[in-house]
Parts: C-alpha cells; structure tokens; sequence
C-alpha cells in the first residue's frame, strides 16, 4: 500500500505544477497582450474608462481564455479515450 500512497502524491505534485504552469502561461499572456495593446488602453481611459474598467476588460478576456482552454483539452481528451476504447 505504500507504492499506492506515494503514486497518489507524486500524481498530485505533479498535476499541481501543471496547474501552476497553466496560470502562468495565461498570466503571461495577458500582460503581454496589456503589453502590446498600451496604445488603445490610452484610448480608452481618454474616453473616460476607469482603471478598473479597463482590468475588468482584460480579466473577462483571460477567463475567456482559459474558459476556451480548458473546454479544448477536454474535447481533445475525450476523443482521445474513445479512440482508445474503439478496437475494431
């Protein structure tokens, strides 16, 4: 039962650091894309947007994003484990 235990923890290190490694790459993302997108951000807030208006807009975008994300992968590994399962 030990070999068990200790697959189970090693399964959640190392599904934690893709976790990890997930947000990351979305955060990065986004402040690249605030990054390169400094010019219409300056538009807007001339136009009277507030500061937390313009991050909300982003924040909506990123959760988007990773909405779209997540639902892909999902997709991708369910057609996965179907073609797994079919043997002709």
């Amino acid at each position: 039962f030990k070999a068990i235990a200790m697959e189970k923890t090693m399964m959640t290190i190392v599904l934690t650091l893709l976790i990890i490694m997930a947000c990351f790459n979305l955060l990065s993302s986004l402040v690249m894309m605030v990054d390169a997108r400094q010019g219409e951000i300056a538009i807007l807030r001339t136009m009277g947007l507030s500061k937390y208006s313009v991050m909300a807009l982003f924040m909506t975008q990123g959760c988007i994003a990773g909405i779209i994300g997540c639902q892909t992968r999902r997709m991708k590994q369910y057609r996965h484990c179907v073609h797994l399962t079919f043997v002709p």
